[in-house]
């Protein structure tokens, strides 16, 4: 399950994508700022005579605009690495890259909403399914590799392979 952040009736997922954009964008700002002063400071001299210092002065508008860029480039660039951090990790399971039957399917589905493990006892009661076609259905994904059964005293415990 995804975060998200509601803004009126708009639903925006924060990913670790979203997370690296900002971190980009963040150090694209800081870069920009560097480039504007760099070009500025060379367009205009770096010695401010009474002259020029009447319309720009390098010395006092260039700061500014550089500390403005920085500031707001390092502020993108930790909201783009707490972001990253805080998004949920995409779980890919093996299941997602093999065509299932629309039983095999409804297992998996379960599996998923329980994180990914349940009980082989739980499994029967969500699908409705005999204990017999779950047994059959569940040798049919671990023959497959999709998942994996553990003994856990009079039931097995399902687990489904991460990809």
């Amino acid at each position: 399950m995804v975060k998200a952040l509601f803004y009126r009736d708009r639903r925006v997922k924060i990913t670790k994508e979203s997370g690296r954009v900002l971190v980009l964008s963040g150090i694209l700002v800081v870069i920009l700022g560097v480039a504007f002063f760099i070009y500025r400071l060379y367009e205009m001299g770096s010695i401010c005579s009474s002259d020029m210092c009447s319309t720009f002065c390098p010395h006092t508008e260039i700061p500014l605009v550089f500390l403005l860029s920085l500031a707001i480039g390092v502020i993108l660039t930790l909201i783009g690495m707490y972001l990253h951090r805080r998004a949920p990790q995409t779980r890919i399971y093996v299941a997602d890259t093999v065509p299932l039957s629309e039983d095999e399917r409804k297992i998996v589905d379960i599996l998923k909403k329980e994180g990914g493990i349940a009980f082989q006892s739980d499994l029967v009661e969500k699908t409705s399914f005999s204990k017999s076609k779950v047994s059959r259905l569940l040798d049919r994904l671990e023959a497959e590799g999709i998942i994996e059964r553990r003994r856990r005293g009079i039931t097995n415990v399902v687990i489904l392979k991460l990809g």
